[in-house]
């Protein structure tokens, strides 16, 4: 639960600017989170963190899921991202539709998406220190 949108934020602030291990695995976890709220971008950004293994194990069957969960709300990206995954021959005919049976599955127990607009921000290593730092705070409780 939570903002999908502030998600999707912290996501793409914990992995645009760092290579480490334990960063792309927080920002897969805030997309992760963001995407099960039904928010598009989140779907699409999460299949993209699947495919390529970024802050988890690479698994074309859940990128083909959340991508194509992306691409039933008509979000073009999404199902040309779904095309490549099959053209490349990573996922075979059986996993689609395993994939898709997932996708709609989510789609009906899901069904008010989240709208998403939030300006590209670019941060200093400074100000994304200090931001983790707030987190860690909030994290610990009081």
């Amino acid at each position: 639960s939570g903002d999908a949108r502030a998600q999707v934020y912290l996501a793409t602030l914990f992995y645009a600017p760092s290579t480490s291990t334990e960063d792309r695995a927080l920002a897969f976890t805030w997309m992760k989170r963001a995407a099960e709220q039904d928010c598009w971008k989140a779907e699409y950004l999460l299949a993209s963190y699947y495919a390529g293994g970024l802050g988890t194990t690479k698994d074309v069957v859940e990128a083909y899921r959340w991508g194509w969960t992306a691409a039933m709300k008509n979000y073009t990206n999404s199902s040309n991202f779904c095309q490549q995954l099959v053209d490349s021959h990573e996922i075979t005919s059986a996993q689609v539709v395993a994939a898709t049976k997932q996708a709609e599955e989510f789609r009906k127990t899901n069904s008010a998406p989240q709208p998403f607009s939030l300006q590209r921000q670019v941060f200093d290593a400074n100000s994304i220190a200090a931001f983790k730092a707030t987190l860690a705070k909030t994290d610990a409780g009081p």
